[in-house]
Formats: C-alpha cells, structure tokens, sequence
C-alpha cells in the first residue's frame, strides 16, 4: 500500500518549506512580506494537493484489491457494482485530464477495453478515483458513497478524535477541511497568502495526517471484508461435498 508512504513523502515537502518560513519575523517586515506570503501560499497549496493525491491513490489502489482478487462484479455491494460498471464506461468514453482533447477515434479502443472488463465482470479502479480537482468534503463523501460507504465522517469521527488526541465539535473533520480547501481557493485565486498564520501551517499538516489514517483505515478495511467473504465463500464452496 503506497498511498499513505505517498501522503508522507509529499508532506515531507510542505514541511521544508514551513522550516524555511518559520526563520522570518512573525509578522514579517514589508519587505519580507512577498516571501512569507509565498511560502505560507505554497504550504496551503501543497498540503491540498498531497491530500487530493492520497484520495486518488487511496481509491485506486484498494480497489484494485478486488479486482486482483477476481472478486465477480455479481459478489459485490450493489451501489459498488453499480458505480464501478457506470463509471467504468463513462472514464472509457469521455475520459480524464490524461485524454483530454482526444478524438473519439482515439478513444474507441479504450472504450472496447472497458466494454470487455466489464462483460468479464470486473471494472476499471481508477474510475473511481476521481477528485475533479477539489478535495473538500463534499468530495470525500461523493467518494465513499460510490462504493457503498455513507457518512464517512460520522464513521471516521471516533478513529479520528483518539489520533487527534482530544475532542472537537461534532463536525470537524469536515469543516476543517473545507476550511483548507477554501484557503488553497484563496491563494489560487488572489495570490495572497497573508491570511494563513504560521501555526495554521503547522496544523494544517497534521490535521491531514490525521483525517488520511482515519479514510485509509475505512476504506481498506471495508475492501478486506469483501475480498475476505470472497475468499471464505470460494473455500466452503471447494470443500462441500459435491
């Protein structure tokens, strides 16, 4: 599983960059003001973007389980079947940022390939890893709906106040990250990052820390239980009697 290394290994980026701002003044003078604005703008942008990129290979990468295990489409939740099939062929016949501006012509054999995988009962993992470039809460639980997982917030509160390490309002995982997502918006959008403190970078890291666990650990173990049933079922169904 890399998805969590991944998240730590880009994290370790946003790090370094906090280390270099924490030597200016806080506040800084005017003429530092550019330079901690840019750092603290760049530590924003990156946490978000190691957060969304810890989605995509979260997803990709625990469904990909199923399929490796040859789990049938048929065996599968239903919402998961379902999402998987429809979306599928829908990342085969638009595609994504990686197809972007292909002809359909060019798009045709993907589109039997999917047809194929589909027809064999299995589907395309990456699928439904899909973050539309913004990772905020709304994304997260579209996410998990798809595979069959409601209210991952709710599920994830208790893992994530023990990690944490103390209790928050009833909520926070999902305010907090709009609230970095927003923040990122901003600094996209106004090239100003001056609203951003120097603890918030801080934070802002672990707080991602923190929320990542809590997803993986649902989403892995929810794909466990499912390539594990298969496996029992495919056991007992061995050794019956014929």
């Amino acid at each position: 599983m890399s998805s969590l290394p991944n998240l730590d290994s880009s994290l370790l980026s946003v790090k370094a960059l906090i280390s270099l701002e924490s030597v200016y003044l806080d506040p800084p003078e005017d003429r530092e003001i550019a330079t901690v604005s840019a750092l603290r703008g760049a530590c924003t942008v990156l946490t978000v973007a190691a957060f969304e990129k810890f989605l995509r290979d979260l997803f990709e990468e625990e469904l990909d389980r199923i399929r490796a295990a040859g789990v049938p489409a048929a065996l599968l939740p239903q919402k998961l079947r379902v999402e998987a099939s429809f979306a599928s062929m829908e990342l085969a016949i638009k595609g994504d940022y990686s197809s972007k501006g292909m002809e359909r012509e060019q798009r045709l054999e993907g589109v039997i390939a999917a047809a194929k995988l589909l027809s064999k009962g299995s589907f395309e993992p990456r699928a439904l890893a899909a973050t539309n470039s913004n990772p905020d809460a709304a994304c997260v639980k579209r996410m998990f709906k798809t595979v069959g997982i409601s209210e991952v917030f709710k599920k994830a509160s208790p893992e994530f106040t023990k990690l944490w390490g103390r209790p928050e309002i009833e909520g926070f995982e999902e305010q907090k990250l709009d609230a970095l997502v927003n923040s990122r918006h901003q600094v996209a959008h106004t090239a100003s990052a001056l609203h951003i403190s120097r603890p918030e970078l801080t934070y802002n890291v672990r707080f991602i820390e923190v929320l990542a666990k809590t997803l993986f650990d649902i989403l892995n173990g929810y794909v466990t239980d499912i390539v594990d049933s298969y496996a029992e079922a495919g056991s007992t169904e061995v050794a019956s009697p014929s």
